[in-house]
């Protein structure tokens, strides 16, 4: 019975891996025929072009915004010295460092009592002078009247002398020899006196000149002292702000010790410092510009033709604004360090400010004038007569013969999709790059307002290569 029973599980064990062999032949079996056949042929799908983000071209208005960094410096520092020394008995509140001072105000008061003295003491000489000169003149009136007499004195003897020599002519008796001797004598008497007389005159007119010339001299000191004496008050001689004084009452000065420093605040400049490039469209657009200074010979070419700007001062997120001119070069040539050319820009009225959106000056919440140590933005509107473009900047490529932009053409072949177009290289010149759009002048091609010009980057790019295109929103530019 156990052993019958063993025969069977053999024979089962048998059946199992005869099926097992049998499915494997089968499995085998299959795959040799169905395995040989083709796969269905897929046909593939056309190349298409590559997308590419265009953005739209837009001219340029007719001025050119020049930006350049500036400093602010006074226009002008006027150092008050004195002019004759003392000691200070007076010193005005006013005469303080960060004062306003108006033109005329007193500002040190030296002690006037030594020139006081002296004026009144040449105002006596004075009055001896022209006293002398009053006796002297009545002393030539006098000689005068004394030559007349001395002069008719002198025509009565010659008279007397002819009519005694006639009647000795006569051969009479009447006249002696000696009578004629007495009064020939006093006929020479007569004519020394006359002389003498016109002698003195000429010497009252000599000493007249004399006296002229002193009593000028003593004028001449009397107006010296005067001017000492009025030079002992010292008053501003501008408008302006106290920058520094030096001196304090009960001080001693002498002539030529400095006082104050009193800056000019009626006008204020901007120093600034210009590239080549830039100024070249100051100088161009200075040859139609009509507020152009008019200096004959070769003056004009070291003068920058005036071009209006605007100063902008920013403190936080607010910007605040000047009206000022682009004027004249600080100096000639070039800085070496930076090799640029420093220029001034002239603020008439630097307390005339307004905000950024303002078109007019009003009380601002902020700086209320333009003083001097600001780091501002200077921004030259020069008049253009050439012709320039804003692109974004991202459509400016560096090339072989320089900087370029890719222009999309329409395709007039009439293959292509709505979408699509050819590609058409322009070669520009970067005038300049404000926030992300670039102002270029074509220099070889054809781009012009409304053209679109690609923005987005490509790996390859040909000139005629086909593209598709997806124009930039106004909000991503």
């Amino acid at each position: 019975m156990a052993q019958e029973s063993s025969t069977l599980a053999n024979i089962a064990r048998g059946l199992v891996a005869l099926l097992i062999l049998a499915c494997g032949v089968a499995g085998m079996a299959a795959m040799v025929v169905y395995g040989t056949k083709e796969p269905p042929l897929v046909e593939p799908e056309p190349l298409r072009p590559p997308l590419v983000e265009v953005a739209l071209v837009e001219p340029q208005e007719e001025r050119l915004d020049i930006e350049v960094d500036g400093v602010v410096v006074p226009r002008r520092e006027i150092t008050v010295a004195a002019e004759v020394g003392g000691r200070v008995i007076g010193k005005s509140d006013v005469c303080r460092a960060g004062k306003f001072v108006r033109q005329g105000t007193l500002l040190i008061e030296i002690d006037p009592r030594d020139y006081d003295i002296e004026k009144r003491r040449l105002e006596e000489e004075l009055k001896q002078a022209e006293a002398t000169l009053e006796e002297l003149h009545v002393e030539e009136t006098n000689t005068q009247e004394l030559v007349k007499l001395a002069e008719d004195a002198l025509v009565l003897k010659r008279r007397e002398i002819a009519r005694l020599e006639k009647i000795a002519e006569q051969g009479k008796d009447y006249v002696t020899e000696s009578q004629l001797d007495a009064e020939r004598s006093n006929e020479l008497v007569a004519r020394n006196a006359l002389v003498t007389l016109q002698n003195q005159l000429r010497s009252i007119q000599s000493r007249r000149g004399r006296l002229n010339a002193a009593r000028d001299l003593v004028r001449a000191n009397l107006e010296k002292a005067a001017l000492s004496l009025e030079r002992t008050r010292i008053t501003a001689p501008i408008d302006g702000m106290i920058v520094r004084d030096f001196v304090e009452v009960d001080g001693y000065v002498a002539p030529g010790t400095m006082l104050a420093i009193i800056e000019d605040v009626s006008k204020s400049e901007v120093r600034c410092n210009l590239r080549m490039d830039q100024l070249y469209w100051i100088w161009n657009q200075g040859r139609n510009n009509e507020t152009a200074p008019s200096v004959s010979g070769t003056g004009q070419d070291y003068l920058l033709p005036p071009t209006e700007s605007t100063i902008v001062y920013k403190l936080g997120e607010q910007e605040y604004l000047w009206s000022g001119t682009l004027a004249r070069y600080d100096g000639i040539g070039l800085d070496e360090t930076t090799r640029t050319v420093p220029c001034i820009v002239v603020v008439d009225k630097p307390n005339e400010v307004r905000q950024q959106g303002e078109s007019s000056a009003s009380p601002a919440r902020g700086p209320r004038a333009l003083v001097r140590g600001m780091y501002v933005k200077v921004v030259a509107h020069a008049q253009l007569d050439t012709r320039l473009l804003r692109v974004p900047e991202r459509a400016v490529q560096p090339g072989e013969r320089g900087n370029r932009v890719w222009a999309v053409r329409p395709d007039t072949s009439g293959s292509a999709s709505p979408n699509e177009g050819l590609l058409d290289e322009i070669a520009v010149k970067v005038i300049s790059v404000t926030d992300e759009d670039a102002l270029v002048r074509v220099i070889e091609g054809n781009l012009a307002p409304g053209d679109h010009v690609v923005v987005s980057p490509m790996v390859s790019a040909d000139e005629g290569m086909r593209v598709r295109v997806v124009v930039q929103s106004e909000n991503a530019r």
